[in-house]
């Protein structure tokens, strides 16, 4: 399958774009692993500093107690939520969110009341006895989820106490999750997972464009030939018409009965002669991916630098001027073609090296019994 150049240079783009996703993933998923239960145990008071400079809505801090369920006495509160009082404030501004949906952002209030009971992860709930809160056994100590405090709040310090109803007991000691971490974490996984997703799409996006570019191209190319026009382009390669290419998948030795079809009455011994008298007017003109090139001192030399094409190669033997007669190679699908007079007169399979001594033959360059010249100026030897 052959792809335009502009689909691979794209696919190679979307193959960069999918390995940065999968590698940002990979990240967001090791610093959820890197991430503690509890960032502050067993503490009764906390300033806890709140990093947020972009204005979102973070997570704040979950807290945990070590404590008992039941609803001893009817109210249909869990008796730790009774038995336990935990203030926060915050000194910086921060989000509400009002039961509309609607969310604000308001000016600094250490006033303000930013912890609320909630024993489960809805922010709806509070700490009814029929309802279960979350629960967990760290370090040997079973803990239950007593509330959260600052949620929305911005960058600042927010502080938070616990102690008990009675005051005459020693304070309750909290254990407090930092949630913007998990938040972070996970949005590091959900980007990298977006990322890979568009890498994936623009590859195969690329591919398709590719494709359709160079079907575009050879349509071109087949539209001026049926116009009676050579579809040439100094810096392209010249456009072939697909039924009239004899498509020989194994190479194999140049058929001069195909090539004296279009050339009339031309045998392997008026080749040479027709080469000599050509190259007594003009110089062989070379084009490399669209570039024309030095020439060299030697057919070693040429056709070293003919193999390292990238796209295509074409040689003019009657110089730059003679576009009507040429032979050219294509890189990518590995095929030769020789053209005179606006007819493809011999087109074959096969990689550079082939094309380039077929292109010796058939203008005369080398027989069976003789090899390019080594030495000295090589075209001065055609």
């Amino acid at each position: 399958m052959s792809v335009h150049v502009s689909g691979k240079v794209l696919s190679v783009v979307g193959v960069g774009i999918l390995l940065l996703g999968i590698l940002v993933t990979i990240l967001g998923f090791a610093s959820i692993s890197d991430i503690d239960e509890f960032q502050y145990e067993a503490i009764s008071n906390a300033e806890l500093k709140v990093d947020n400079e972009d204005e979102g809505i973070t997570g704040g801090f979950t807290i945990f107690v070590e404590a008992s369920l039941g609803d001893s006495t009817g109210s249909g509160t869990h008796d730790f939520c009774e038995n336990i009082i935990i203030n926060a404030t915050h000194d910086g501004r921060y989000f509400n969110k009002f039961n509309d949906g609607e969310t604000i952002l308001l000016p600094t209030n250490t006033e303000r009341e930013a912890f609320r009971y909630q024993i489960q992860e809805s922010r709806v709930s509070y700490c009814y006895s029929d309802e279960t809160p979350n629960s967990v056994t760290y370090n040997n100590t079973s803990l239950v989820q007593i509330g959260h405090a600052c949620y929305g709040c911005l960058s600042g310090v927010t502080t938070i106490t616990a102690q008990y109803a009675n005051e005459s007991t020693p304070p309750p000691l909290m254990w407090i999750k930092d949630d913007s971490l998990m938040e972070n974490a996970e949005n590091t996984v959900f980007a990298g997972f977006m990322l890979s997703c568009c890498g994936i799409f623009f590859t195969i996006g690329a591919v398709f464009i590719g494709l359709r570019l160079r079907k575009a191209t050879r349509t071109a190319g087949n539209v001026a030939l049926e116009q009676g026009q050579m579809p040439i382009n100094a810096t392209s390669m010249r456009s072939i018409p697909e039924q009239s290419a004899p498509n020989q998948t194994m190479l194999t030795e140049p058929s001069y009965d195909k090539i004296t079809d279009g050339l009339g009455s031309r045998d392997a011994s008026h080749n040479a002669d027709d080469a000599a008298r050509q190259m007594a007017d003009y110089q062989p003109s070379v084009e490399i991916d669209g570039h024309q090139i030095k020439q060299y001192d030697d057919a070693d030399g040429l056709q070293n630098a003919l193999s390292n094409a990238k796209e295509f190669w074409i040689i003019f033997p009657n110089g730059s001027n003679a576009d009507d007669y040429f032979v050219q190679f294509s890189c990518l699908e590995s095929m030769f073609e020789h053209w005179e007079g606006g007819k493809m007169l011999y087109t074959q399979k096969g990689d550079s090296d082939a094309a380039f001594s077929y292109y010796l033959e058939v203008t005369g360059r080398i027989n069976s019994e003789s090899k390019p010249a080594k030495s000295g100026n090589f075209w001065d030897n055609v």
